[in-house]
């Protein structure tokens, strides 16, 4: 039950992340195919072996997932909440892992 904003954070990068794959795949040319090909071996990685919280911290380095992030912003509000809900949440769970607290 502690993890549950972790995962319900997480798992929208997850989704946004195939959503792009998906619907995004065929606009890349052979100079991009490295950029693509690095994010979906990554997705794959996150999605099916790894735990939901670092895929956000996985994601959040990569180019590609910021341009997912830009088309379907475009033409979706979701990425808006859930960006600024990503922002003002992360903070503070990032501050509960201190060493300290």
């Amino acid at each position: 039950m502690k993890n549950v904003l972790f995962i319900a954070l997480g798992s929208f990068a997850i989704i946004f992340g195939g959503i792009g794959l998906v619907f995004y795949s065929k606009k890349f040319d052979l100079r991009q195919s490295g950029l693509y090909l690095s994010f979906v071996f990554l997705w794959v990685t996150t999605a099916f072996f790894a735990n939901v919280q670092p895929s956000t911290r996985f994601f959040c380095a990569h180019p590609f997932f910021y341009y997912i992030l830009a088309k379907i912003g475009m033409k979706a509000g979701i990425i808006k909440f859930w960006a600024i809900a990503y922002w003002t949440i992360g903070i503070y769970f990032f501050t509960l892992r201190f060493i300290w607290v």
